[in-house]
């Protein structure tokens, strides 16, 4: 009971003392009882003072300033457990125990914030006193209300309200339990976790090694045209390399510096094809959603156009003389100059021709990646394959017949006939297979776009060679050899030859345009294409020929003697496989849908 008796005057001294720090000075404090003075401190005049442990600095009482009277707190009484003489717990009241008024100074100057630390009292052994539990205090706190935004106002400054003292309240304000509520039942012993054993200090990280960047990955995510499917057609018109005519086909004589009158009629000369008609077809697709990777085909093929020189005399006085000029390799003391005579005034009317034919055709098969693609510019790169073929023939075509009973030899000197027709016939091909890459950039403003692309590929070009001759006669009757294509490998030179060449096929174009809608658009362009190799027909024949294997000659399969040949062993012809470069070019009118 005595604990809890100094503890109640122990925080009704702390509230008094609370209560005489806000208590204005101008109110005068009663005198304390003599009863009272037991608890007051015995002090000398200008000596320090001690308040319950608490100095006070020496010096007049003056320096103090007056005290308020605290009211009394008065405690009720507690019963006394007393034990009887027969051990029966008798209750005996305990007096009020009545605490005085206690001083305490007011400084001058605003109270220290740290004050000294108050001993506590000693605590003599009592038996434990069970208190009943307080009861929690409810007080209602009011939602909190969050005013609408005010518009901004211009800063006013107020000056600070004064503070306004208030009294102390006489009771002992309730101090509302912790809000965790505590199930009834014994209290579980206040114990904490055990803390781990505190082991060697952890040796320092090693320094981290300096971490290279990360390679830079590119990332592309643009989007190619809008359309999925295109078809383009159009009609091409295209010149070619103009086709060769090595050898002299005819002449007014023989050739050399024997006969300086000698005029050559055909041969030695290029011929000029004119336009090839063509057409062409395009067709692709973007095969991914962004419409960057694609795959199409195209082709092309153009008609097959020839030409024909033809030059003649039907025999009649005046009319001159046509003949066939070569190098004779049996002939001795004139230098090989020889002649096969066509048409000569009053002994034989005779016509020479040369006939020229070539065709055009090709294709591509390839995937196409689109590079980048703005509502002003598209460019793609495209890589595939490439395919191409010319196909060309020359022709040489002689008719003689005999005038005023002449004759000419038919297949040797033992068979004379009328008239005879000898034909040379050459047809080359050549085709490339190769691996091709290239690009095409577009630019569009308006309706209107322009297209520029090149392609280049790389491969083999398998060339043929295919030399053919014929002689026939009067009836029907006819047999293999001509005059220039005349006799067998190894003394002549008709046969089938094939060889492959390494190749390089270029193609350019330019192409502008307009959109007549958002599907359909026309447009004009120019083609050029190059191929460094090919087997052209006009190279592949020879002018030294023996006139063992021409079958309208006198010595003809034999040794026969004349007066312009001579016995001898044969000299194969020249049958070189010569080769030349070539090109096209031409005009393309383009239809193209997309969708």
């Amino acid at each position: 009971m005595r604990p809890r008796l100094l503890g109640s005057a122990v925080a009704a001294l702390s509230a008094a003392f609370a209560a005489a720090a806000d208590t204005p000075p101008s109110r005068t404090a009663p005198p304390v009882p003599a009863a009272q003075e037991k608890w007051q401190p015995a002090t000398a005049p200008g000596a320090a003072r001690t308040i319950f442990g608490i100095g006070m600095p020496a010096g007049p009482v003056s320096a103090v300033a007056p005290v308020t009277p605290v009211p009394v707190a008065t405690l009720p009484d507690l019963p006394e457990v007393v034990t009887g003489p027969d051990a029966t717990p008798v209750v005996a009241p305990v007096p009020a125990l009545t605490l005085p008024p206690v001083p305490v100074p007011v400084p001058a100057k605003p109270v220290p914030a740290a004050l000294p630390a108050i001993p506590d009292a000693p605590k003599p052994a009592t038996a434990p006193l069970t208190l009943p539990p307080i009861p929690a205090a409810k007080v209602p706190i009011p939602a909190a209300k969050v005013p609408a935004p005010a518009p901004p106002a211009p800063t006013v400054v107020v000056p600070p309200a004064p503070v306004v003292a208030q009294p102390r309240p006489t009771e002992l304000p309730v101090v509302p339990p912790p809000k965790a509520v505590v199930p009834p039942g014994p209290t579980p012993p206040n114990t904490l976790p055990a803390m781990p054993a505190a082991g060697p200090p952890a040796a320092a990280a090693a320094p981290m090694a300096a971490t290279p960047p990360a390679p830079y990955k590119f990332h592309d995510d643009h989007l190619g045209p809008w359309n999925t499917v295109w078809v383009r057609g159009g009609y091409n018109y295209l010149w070619i390399k103009d086709a060769p005519v090595a050898p002299v086909v005819a002449a007014t004589g023989a050739l050399g510096n024997n006969n300086p009158g000698t005029r050559i009629l055909l041969g030695r000369q290029d011929v000029e094809y004119d336009g090839f008609s063509g057409g062409s077809v395009e067709g692709g697709v973007w095969v991914d959603e962004r419409h960057t990777v694609g795959f199409g085909l195209s082709g092309f093929i153009t008609d097959r156009q020839s030409t024909m020189s033809v030059v003649g005399t039907d025999g009649s006085a005046g009319s001159g003389v046509i003949v066939r000029p070569f190098f004779n390799p049996l002939l001795g003391g004139l230098g090989g100059q020889d002649a096969l005579l066509v048409a000569a005034p009053g002994r034989f009317a005779g016509t020479i021709a040369v006939e020229t034919a070539a065709r055009l055709a090709g294709g591509e098969a390839y995937a196409l990646i689109n590079l980048c693609n703005t509502k002003a510019w598209t460019a793609n790169l495209s890589v595939g394959f490439r395919y191409f073929d010319l196909d060309e023939t020359l022709t040489v075509s002689q008719v003689t017949r005999g005038l005023n009973g002449n004759t000419i030899p038919f297949f040797g000197a033992g068979t004379q006939v009328a008239a005879v027709a000898v034909t040379d016939r050459v047809r080359t091909r050549n085709q490339f297979y190769g691996g091709q890459v290239g690009g095409d950039f577009e630019y569009r403003t308006g309706p209107v776009f322009v297209n520029l692309g090149t392609k280049v590929g790389l491969g083999p070009v398998h060339q043929v060679v295919e030399v053919t001759g014929e002689t026939r006669g009067p009836g029907g009757a006819s047999g293999p050899g001509g005059f220039l294509a005349a006799g067998t490998p190894p003394n002549g030179n008709i046969g089938r030859s094939t060889t492959n060449y390494f190749g390089v096929l270029s193609d350019t174009n330019a192409m502008v345009g307009v959109y007549v809608s958002s599907r359909v658009r026309l447009g004009f362009g120019y083609e050029f294409l190059y191929l460094n190799t090919v087997a052209r027909p006009g190279r592949q024949l020879g002018q030294t020929i023996d006139p063992r294997s021409v079958p309208v000659t006198a010595s003809f399969g034999g040794r026969a003697p004349s007066s312009t040949l001579v016995g001898g062993p044969g000299t194969p012809p020249l049958n070189p496989i010569d080769r030349d470069d070539f090109f096209a070019h031409g005009l393309k009118f383009l239809f193209e849908f997309q969708y």
